[in-house]
């Protein structure tokens, strides 16, 4: 699980990002088996009309995506969720400390003007 940063200029729409033309995107953030918000992506995936199998695709976060989310974690609305490999983790303290964290980290980002894709590969 991770999330990418790339030029706000490489946006091509909520789910694809051009590669080409010199632009540099980078790694920005990295989890492992935190299925909680895995399963959180995977329903902002589909309200923006995601239809493939949440694996290896991307999702655009925006400002509105972020702020959900962060109201989402304050009111520990995210749970673990079953799948394969995901684990069997509680949503701790620890994680939801450092998923705040990412919210913020991305707010900034995305206020430089810069996009963040979240992507997984399990």
């Amino acid at each position: 699980m991770c999330a990418i940063e790339v030029p706000g200029n490489a946006v091509i729409d909520d789910f694809t990002f051009d590669t080409g033309n010199n632009l540099t995107n980078r790694d920005f953030w990295y989890w492992r088996k935190n299925n909680a918000l895995h399963a959180w992506m995977e329903q902002l995936y589909k309200s923006k009309g995601g239809t493939e199998k949440f694996n290896c695709v991307n999702v655009r976060l925006t400002k509105g995506d972020l702020l959900a989310l962060q109201s989402d974690i304050l009111l520990d609305k995210l749970e673990p969720a079953s799948g394969f490999f995901w684990g069997d983790m509680e949503y701790n303290p620890d994680r939801k400390q450092q998923d705040l964290e990412f919210v913020a980290a991305t707010l900034a980002a995305v206020q430089a003007g810069n996009a963040i894709y979240y992507t997984s590969w399990w």
